[in-house]
């Protein structure tokens, strides 16, 4: 549906950025005024895009000069103009920096001013659920447990003191997917350490695991959807039934709070029932009109209704 693709080296979306600035500062393209009143550092950024010029980035990003130049002037000469930063350009090296240089452009073109201009890496808050109703930090009761980023599960397995010497694992592979994978397996490999995985797939990491529990699939579940681009909210039913033993990871959670004593209702609630908390969000307005029940009445009606702002879709199609 694009006008123009302009297809670069994976992983130099910052140096094209950087080029299109050059390109910018050099022709006097810029918004100066709103350099003056809502930035900082752009003094520094001008002497620093100096050296990215139309041949340089051509070298690093493959892309013509020539494309470079004209991509620079359509972007200073149209607004108001809004940049749509595409999902996984994070996962590259220096991912977080690239999508700061590309957030840098509308300022350049004093874009963020306008209705309509700016730049986009997400829209997902749109339908932002209550996320504190379901994990419900009250329940702690002013206490601090330990908590530790998966990212460093190897160095977490390996040397944390004292020791963790229990994992129950879902909905991840952390033997393939976590950093420093040799040290993760080498904590995975304690004799001392008491794993249960329970996953859909007989996965790497449950190649290490004391105990695998059977899960099911989304197939399986019932559970809300929304997008991290747009405004639909759908709920899914069922369209298999569950296989062998699987279960859900909320119904795991639930025999396990009943088998270690937890007598809090909380932990006996239904999916129905949480997904009605998650709904019930004062906070987004968004939500106002939305509650699982509407969701439920709503699909048995039709296709595809709206609430006010928001799409909603039913993804039962007759045959």
């Amino acid at each position: 549906m694009a006008d123009w693709f302009i297809p670069l080296r994976p992983g130099t979306d910052s140096a094209l950025a950087l080029g299109i600035m050059h390109v910018l500062f050099k022709e006097e393209r810029t918004d100066e005024a709103f350099l003056e009143a809502y930035t900082v550092g752009h003094k520094e950024l001008r002497e620093h895009v100096k050296q990215y010029d139309p041949d340089t980035v051509e070298r690093i990003t493959g892309v013509p000069k020539g494309d470079i130049i004209t991509l620079a002037r359509m972007y200073a000469e149209t607004s108001p103009s809004l940049i749509r930063i595409g999902n996984g350009l994070q996962h590259h090296d220096n991912g977080g920096m690239s999508i700061r240089t590309i957030s840098c452009l509308p300022a350049l073109t004093g874009q963020w001013l306008h209705k309509g201009g700016g730049a986009m890496k997400s829209n997902s808050f749109f339908l932002s659920y209550n996320e504190t109703a379901l994990q419900r930090p009250d329940l702690l009761k002013e206490r601090t447990p330990r908590s530790f980023n998966m990212n460093q599960l190897g160095s977490v397995l390996t040397s944390a003191e004292p020791s963790v010497d229990s994992l129950f694992i879902y909905s991840c592979n952390p033997a393939v997917v976590t950093p420093e994978a040799n040290k993760v397996r080498e904590g995975l490999l304690r004799e001392d350490l008491f794993t249960v995985v329970h996953d859909l797939f007989l996965t790497e990491t449950a190649a290490y695991a004391d105990i695998v529990l059977p899960a099911t699939s989304a197939f399986e579940n019932e559970d809300f959807y929304t997008s991290y681009w747009h405004h639909y909210i759908q709920i899914q039913e069922p369209v298999i039934e569950r296989y062998g033993e699987s279960k859900s990871n909320t119904e795991v959670f639930r025999l396990l709070a009943h088998a270690m004593g937890f007598e809090d209702e909380t932990f006996r609630e239904t999916d129905a029932e949480l997904m009605e908390q998650a709904l019930h969000h004062p906070e987004n307005p968004h939500y106002e009109d939305i509650s699982y029940e509407a969701l439920k009445e709503k699909m048995d009606q039709s296709e595809t209704w709206t609430f006010p702002g928001i799409k909603a879709s039913n993804p039962k199609r007759e045959n």
